[in-house]
């Protein structure tokens, strides 16, 4: 609701902050006039401007590396250890490509033991021993 044209408050209200405000009876408010619907031209805007504030967020942006890393055709290491501790070693070696599709996985037999907690993550049986692992990444 609204006052209606030339109607004048009731009283008159002064914020803390300097400004007046007046205060109106209901009688004397009109109703506000109803929202139209958005124009083709005002939905199109609406979309540019929504994907404009996505993409300067932060996530927008890292999304943005992401992509532009992605479209390199980049290869990710994944490795399996005995442990996270400085004297644990690989017990498997894998590289996939960014669609997923496996280019080299290999298992390797470490000279030391599997940590209970690594051994509860990853079940490896036969690996294979390094010196066969060398030859075949050369």
């Amino acid at each position: 609701m609204k006052p209606a044209p030339g109607v004048e408050p009731v009283r008159m209200y002064k914020s803390p902050y300097g400004g007046k405000y007046g205060v109106w009876r209901l009688a004397d408010c009109v109703p506000m006039r109803a929202k139209r619907p958005q124009t083709e031209k005002q939905r199109q805007a609406s979309a540019r401007l929504g994907l404009q504030a996505r993409m300067k967020s932060e996530r927008g942006r890292f999304a943005m590396l992401a992509h532009t890393w992605l479209t390199l055709d980049p290869v990710f290491l994944d490795t399996e250890t005995t442990g996270l501790d400085a004297g644990a070693q690989a017990l498997e070696i894998g590289l996939v490509n960014a669609r997923g599709e496996r280019i080299f996985e290999t298992r390797l037999k470490p000279t030391v033991g599997i940590d209970p907690a690594a051994a509860a993550v990853q079940i490896v049986t036969e690996p294979y021993r390094f010196p066969v692992l060398s030859v075949r990444l050369t």
